[in-house]
């Protein structure tokens, strides 16, 4: 990792200073990174923190050696830096390989009902049996239908997964799609966890006929980045 541009910018009329961060992050690892999430924390004088700006997340398709640059922007407001130019930045940048997985189509019930749908995946972490019940509900009063699903994930190994996300996707008889959504949830090693995805205000009509597809996404922290850099001040 490096700091490719640190500035701090002048105060506006609030006496709030703009913060522009650049940085590159690498792939040092043996599997491919899909996912980088990164927290920045400005330091003023003497270690404390003066401004942050946390959980980002960054989709990506790094392989070993290959290197994301990555942006990072607040505010400060001047007072933190009357006691002198003495600010810097700590970056830190959690690496995440993935597993993805996409099953279906099934088709969605034409009245209310349960339907019990199953399948395979080929995962080194979770179960391979999933299972998902869909509940298509009865139209409300504005002619509408409901339909949810639920499924049980499970962490069969002794790491942490960050959000395991379960994706549904609706499609009508044209194989056009009409509505998504997604539910997730973290997973502490040996741990089961239950997503429960919905649609609603669905129209009947647009449904005759149609189908569901899944995808399961998991990822996994496989490395921590750190990078530290000192600021150049636009005062």
């Amino acid at each position: 990792m490096s700091i490719k541009k640190y500035e701090i910018g002048r105060p506006d009329s609030d006496g709030e200073c703009g913060i522009d961060l650049e940085f590159s992050v690498e792939n040092k690892y043996d599997e491919d990174v899909m996912l980088i999430k990164y927290d920045v924390f400005h330091i003023g004088k003497n270690g404390y923190v003066i401004a942050s700006d946390l959980r980002n997340s960054n989709e990506c398709l790094l392989e070993k050696g290959d290197v994301e640059d990555l942006q990072s922007w607040g505010t400060v407001h001047q007072r933190y830096l009357s006691s002198g130019k003495e600010v810097g930045v700590q970056v830190q940048a959690r690496l995440f390989k993935r597993e993805f997985f996409k099953f279906g189509p099934f088709k969605i019930p034409e009245n209310e009902e349960v339907a019990l749908l199953e399948a395979k995946v080929d995962s080194e972490t979770i179960n391979n049996d999933i299972k998902i019940s869909l509940a298509r509900s009865a139209p409300d009063d504005d002619g509408a239908v409901q339909i949810e699903f639920m499924t049980k994930i499970i962490n069969l190994k002794n790491v942490y997964l960050e959000s395991p996300e379960l994706k549904v996707s609706l499609f009508d008889r044209t194989g056009a799609e009409i509505e998504n959504n997604s539910d997730s949830s973290d997973l502490t090693p040996y741990s089961a966890a239950i997503l429960r995805p919905s649609c609603w205000g669905l129209k009947p009509k647009k449904l005759k006929g149609g189908s569901v597809e899944f995808s399961i996404t998991i990822y996994q922290q496989i490395g921590v980045e750190t990078i530290e850099g000192t600021a150049n001040f636009v005062l």
